[in-house]
């Protein structure tokens, strides 16, 4: 027999942080574990929240094998597409404090002895190729959150701005209205657009690395992958031009990509909640995009980018 449908196989949280997904000593049925997906639940706090897989080799050997990071910031949730385990294997919070919901399929019997052979054959599964495939393609189904905020800039002290020129610097005050941004996700893997909430015009990087502003920012040149640092500053990776980051100088005038490293102050940021904006929006976190992910209200001289009353 097997179970029909994904279900919440187990939750891990700060009082428990280690959960057994493993079967009966005496049980000789076969069994797979599914797993479709782990997500960040009620009450989960803005910090990472890294899951891992516990199981032991043919050596009986313990190996630990991470699953997702997980931040409500920017990646709140990771879709696993029935990754398929052979328990027993221990789901371990190794940091953060949830609560993360773990869903997916228990599988026994016959249904499960025809996945076992290419479960057993992987010595331990290889999340990290498949985040990175996965990313290389746009999720186009999935709800997208989006987020509202400025990005500080730690070398001019100012605020990213998205000109209507279509000029990109770092020279806003506090509360500008060229400074709000929005921001959607694209994918999992922390992958993101940005674009600003009065002009609607995405932060792109062209080929010489140089920061472009795009009314169309369908491209893989819009896309940035948020990295935070250990310092607690966030990088903004672009996703075509692997290794270039979105940076600026002391004057906030915009630095191409292609002079950056990580380490550089000039592509550290930190965001930070528009004057003004209050955090309790919790029903405008989600919604479903279709491209363009915008409509202009002509009322006037003012744009407005918010879904409409429900």
């Amino acid at each position: 027999m097997a179970a029909d449908g994904a279900a919440a196989l187990t939750f891990l949280d700060q009082e428990s942080r280690v959960r057994a997904g493993g079967v009966e000593e005496e049980d000789d049925a076969e069994h797979v574990l599914a797993l479709t997906m782990l997500c960040l639940t009620e009450g989960a706090k803005d910090e990472c929240n890294v899951v891992e897989v516990v199981a032991r080799n043919h050596d009986h050997q313990e190996i630990a094998v991470p699953v997702a990071n997980l931040k409500l910031s920017c990646q709140p949730m990771l879709s696993l597409d029935d990754f398929q385990l052979q328990p027993p294997v221990t789901f371990r919070l190794k940091s953060g404090s949830g609560p993360v919901r773990i869903t997916g399929r228990h599988q026994i019997g016959q249904l499960a002895a025809c996945h076992i052979h290419q479960v057993t054959v992987q010595s331990s599964p290889n999340f990290t190729q498949h985040v990175r495939e996965q990313s290389l393609v746009t999720d186009q189904l999935s709800r997208r959150l989006i987020r509202t905020y400025q990005l500080y800039s730690r070398t001019s002290g100012k605020h990213v701005q998205v000109l209507a020129n279509k000029r990109i610097n770092a020279m806003a005050e506090d509360g500008d209205p060229f400074a709000k941004l929005i921001v959607e996700t694209d994918t999992f893997g922390s992958r993101v657009r940005v674009r600003g909430a009065e002009t609607g015009l995405y932060i792109c990087m062209n080929k010489k690395g140089k920061l472009i502003a795009k009314s169309n920012g369908k491209g893989k040149d819009c896309v940035f992958t948020e990295i935070v640092l250990e310092n607690n500053y966030t990088a903004l990776q672009n996703a075509k031009y692997e290794g270039w980051y979105m940076a600026f100088t002391r004057k906030g005038r915009p630095r191409k990509g292609s002079k950056t490293r990580q380490h550089q102050r000039e592509v550290h940021f930190m965001k930070r909640l528009p004057r003004g904006h209050h955090t309790t929006e919790q029903s405008l976190r989600f919604e479903f995009l279709n491209y363009p992910p915008f409509t202009r209200s002509l009322r006037g001289s003012q744009r407005t980018w918010a879904p409409e009353p429900r």
